[in-house]
């Protein structure tokens, strides 16, 4: 299997702030190591940017949206784009308002992350968040529609006959208390409900109004009267006025002879006229010579003798006045209240309201009530339409009670349909919903059967392949039989099962450590991936496997490489994890390994090409002069890894050290003289045709005599400051690191660059068994067990 991605290429994208392009070699395995914040989670989003067309963790998130914070810090949306190259093939992303644009061929590579947070959503989240997060490769998105809208049809049925049964038992009710209230308990409710709403409510309709009327007319009269005594009362008012007003003019009249009211007015006559004619220069009564100044002069001082007597007469004229508008008001109010009266005499004489019918009241002696009156008789007119509207206010008490009863029954029999009208429309539609609520379940029944022995099925078949993955991670472990179920009594729900020790079908969180919780739902999600595996996939490990032991990191290279059939993108800050295969305990040839440097804003994300300690070793011999120091610290480390690993394989017997540490010195001791005559290492050449392949042995005796004479090197220069290892010369320090990498290059596979780990039964061999290492056990000790 080889890498189809062959370049990804990001600019302006979260913590790209610089651009940065990644170049993938034609190996299924690549490997991304950083510490935290170097850029592992943008180039992870990246990837699913271009991919999937999700903005990573920001996808959904209110309080981060992605057009303001997907650009990288101090970037715009504009300048951000990523490109990836997949076999032979580009496609280009970059923003379009939140969302991504891609553009490229068809079909687009599709990536399936996992994310340390999703592991929960796997494992431990509730039933229905697990639920979702398997319904994309389980679920039959059209079937759920359909059975959704067939879900929601039946509690919109349900609601709506539950309403309709609440509204007919609410009308019935309110009907029997109806019926209760009108004293007819004893007839069958809905007959006397049927025949009440067959009565035509137009009678009683028409009596209230009559009433209303009858009262109506009696209150505009009095309104009448009321206003033409308030004037009667005015105009009387002003017929005082006056009276006194006379008595003060002529009071004011007695006070001067030549002040007299009518020779006052003949004076204010003269000294207008004049006033009006500057030319005049005769008298206009006499036509005698006058001097026209003088004269007014003279007029003005006679008038202004008798100022009291003008004020008295000008005060005297407008009460007059006022008195003859208010007779004229006067006039029309009565004539208005006598039109009042004609109608409430016409109302009352031709009523036949039982209030005003029944009793015994000569109409007859209010004959000069009428609409038009002659000015002889209005009067007496006024005086019988008094007394008729004090006869008609009588009824008042009587006409009340009267309405007030018919509005009683009248409430009452709209009160009588309404419910009845209510018990006839809910009882219809009880009964419609019901029987369309009990088709409708029957049918949602046999859709929810069809859909779950569906997904029941695609989950066994997930099932098996993860209970195999996890029995890989941990053989020999009390634990395992993963099961994935649907809760039978809840929608979209799913249930993870397990075993521990002798219980099984119980939950793995309640027994599961933090570490095995991981590991299942990686291969949880391993197994989802590979259901849903297309022809162009990337499985990507997004910094998932920080728990783990180094057992199970070693199984975990294992079912990466031996069990995974997708090309696959690892990211990650755990050391320990990275340097299995620096040290050549994982299949180093399988795997791109790159390594992320330190990330600033000006600089953005960086990568480099991570080396291996053999590599290094290598590299540190081929300079001259040589760094003696770093040469023996080097060789003297990747010896004591390689040493340590052949140890725990042969269950070599050791010192006990209370912290499980060694020195080199310790290990070389560990194998000894029998385990090392009979180590070899056999190398299986690859031939054509793949039935004959070549071998090629190598004894490890000889190469293991060789640094154990040197190993004291390590300590003289490469450890410590020791004025001693100065004597050494610069060719002695080359030979222990030469002899380090003879006895490396004969261990380390060729092919995949891995220590030959395994047991296969006969030997122990590398991943892709090109590397074989005899025997198998030491001289004496009891067999290892098959696979470790």
């Amino acid at each position: 299997m080889k890498m189809p991605m062959q370049q990804l290429s990001i600019s302006g994208f979260r913590g790209a702030t610089k651009s940065i392009d990644l170049i993938f070699e034609d190996k299924p395995v690549v490997m991304i190591f950083g510490e935290n914040g170097t850029g592992k989670s943008t180039i992870v989003d990246a990837i699913d940017f271009i991919c999937n067309e999700c903005a990573g963790p920001l996808e959904g998130r209110q309080s981060t949206p992605v057009k303001e914070y997907l650009p990288s810090l101090g970037g715009k949306a504009a300048d951000l784009k990523v490109r990836l190259k997949w076999a032979a093939k580009t496609w280009s992303a970059t923003l379009d308002g939140a969302k991504a644009k891609v553009v490229g061929g068809s079909p687009r590579p599709k990536a399936r992350i996992l994310r340390r947070t999703q592991i929960l959503e796997i494992v431990d989240a509730q039933p229905a968040k697990r639920y979702e997060a398997f319904s994309r490769f389980v679920a039959v998105p059209k079937v759920e529609q359909s059975e959704n809208a067939l879900r929601e049809a039946v509690r919109t049925v349900d609601a709506e006959f539950d309403a309709a049964a609440r509204s007919l038992s609410e009308a019935q009710a309110a009907l029997k208390r109806l019926q209760t209230e009108a004293g007819a308990s004893a007839i069958d409710l809905m007959k006397w409900a049927k025949d009440k709403n067959d009565v035509d409510p137009k009678d009683l309709t028409a009596r209230t109004q009559h009433i209303t009327t009858l009262l109506s007319s009696v209150q505009s009269a009095k309104t009448a009267l009321n206003g033409l005594n308030q004037i009667r009362g005015q105009a009387a008012e002003d017929a005082k006025s006056i009276e006194s007003l006379t008595i003060d003019l002529q009071a004011a009249e007695e006070q001067s002879e030549e002040a007299k009211n009518d020779l006052l007015k003949l004076l204010d006559v003269a000294a207008a006229y004049l006033t009006a004619h500057d030319d005049q220069d005769s008298c206009p009564v006499c036509e005698r010579p006058i001097d026209r100044a003088e004269l007014i002069v003279r007029l003005n001082a006679r008038k202004a003798s008798g100022a009291a007597v003008i004020a008295a007469s000008a005060e005297l004229d407008a009460a007059k006045k006022s008195e003859d508008r208010r007779q004229t008001l006067v006039r029309d109010a009565r004539t208005r209240f006598l039109k009042a009266a004609a109608t409430l005499l016409k109302a009352f004489s031709e009523s036949q309201s039982p209030a005003v019918a029944n009793t015994k009241i000569e109409w007859s002696t209010f004959s000069l009530v009428q609409d038009v009156v002659a000015d002889e008789q209005v009067d007496a007119a006024d005086l019988q339409a008094q007394s008729l509207l004090a006869v008609c206010e009588s009824y008042d008490p009587a006409l009340q009670s009267e309405r007030t009863g018919l509005s009683a029954q009248l409430e009452a029999l709209r009160a009588i349909k309404l419910q009845f009208a209510a018990v006839v429309k809910s009882s219809k539609q009880a009964k419609a919903q019901e029987t369309l609520s009990k088709r409708l379940k029957a049918v949602l029944n046999i859709v929810e059967a069809q859909r779950k022995a569906y997904v029941d099925q695609a989950l066994a078949s997930i099932t098996q392949r993860v209970d195999s993955l996890y029995a890989k991670l941990h053989p020999g472990e009390k634990l395992g039989d993963i099961k994935l179920q649907l809760d039978p009594n809840k929608r979209g729900s799913l249930n993870v099962s397990s075993r521990f020790e002798s219980k099984t079908g119980i939950p793995p969180q309640a027994y599961y450590s933090e570490a095995h919780m991981d590991t299942l739902g990686i291969c949880i999600f391993i197994a989802l991936a590979e259901k849903d595996v297309a022809a162009n996939t990337l499985l990507v490990l997004d910094d998932v496997l920080t728990s783990a032991d180094q057992p199970h990191v070693d199984r975990f290279i294992s079912v990466i490489h031996e069990e995974l059939t997708l090309p696959v993108l690892i990211t990650t800050h755990y050391r320990p994890w990275r340097d299995r295969y620096r040290y050549a305990t994982g299949p180093v040839g399988n795997v791109h390994l790159i390594e992320l440097l330190s990330w600033t804003q000006e600089r953005g994300v960086r990568h480099t090409k991570t080396k291996l300690e053999i590599d290094q070793l290598k590299a540190l011999l081929a300079i001259e002069p040589i760094d003696r120091q770093a040469l023996a610290s080097k060789a003297g480390v990747l010896l004591e890894a390689a040493l340590r690993e052949l140890c725990i394989q042969y269950k070599c017997k050791m010192s006990f050290n209370a912290e499980g540490q060694h020195t080199l010195g310790e290990y070389l001791n560990g194998i000894d003289s029998k385990l090392r005559k009979l180590m070899k290492c056999v190398t299986n050449s690859k031939s054509v045709p793949p039935s004959t392949p070549t071998q090629t042995s190598t004894d490890i005796l000889p190469l293991l005599a060789a640094v154990d004479s040197m190993t004291w090197i390590r300590n003289q220069v490469g450890a410590h400051f020791n004025l001693s290892g100065m004597d050494l010369t610069d060719a002695q320090i080359s030979e222990f690191a030469k002899s380090t990498c003879s006895l490396l290059d004969a261990l380390i596979c060729l092919e995949c660059g891995e220590l030959p780990r395994k047991n296969t039964g006969s030997c122990f061999a590398c991943t892709c068994k090109s590397q074989e290492l005899h025997p198998l056990t030491s001289p004496g000790a009891s067999a290892a067990q098959t696979g470790n």
